[in-house]
């Protein structure tokens, strides 16, 4: 089965950036706060904020501190619909994944 489908999704969008090279910094932050406002999401999904790919936990870093953001009225952007949820009005979950060394059983 289409696991977009299982979750209900209607939409993904690719906010374009570098694969292993994006940075928890405000230039992505305001990227996805604005993909944040403009689907007011009920439930955000990211990676778990250490994971043996760098990149993974930071985008666990930059998906927190976006969403966080994203419901300050302070933040403003061009294009935003306005102040999103605060975080207490939506459910947040992060993925996890082992980390450490693989001890052979041999």
């Amino acid at each position: 089965m289409n696991a977009a489908k299982i979750m209900g999704v209607s939409v993904r969008e690719n906010l374009k950036m570098r694969d292993g090279f994006f940075k928890n910094d405000e230039t992505h932050q305001l990227i996805l706060i604005q993909a944040i406002r403009k689907y007011r999401p009920d439930i955000i999904i990211g990676n778990i904020k250490e994971d043996r790919h760098p990149d993974h936990g930071r985008a666990g870093h930059l998906i927190k501190d976006a969403a966080f953001l994203s419901g300050l009225s302070k933040v403003i952007l061009k294009m935003s619909k306005g102040r999103y949820k605060t975080n207490g009005d939506r459910l947040m979950y992060f993925n996890i994944c082992k980390i450490g060394i693989i001890i052979p059983m041999f």
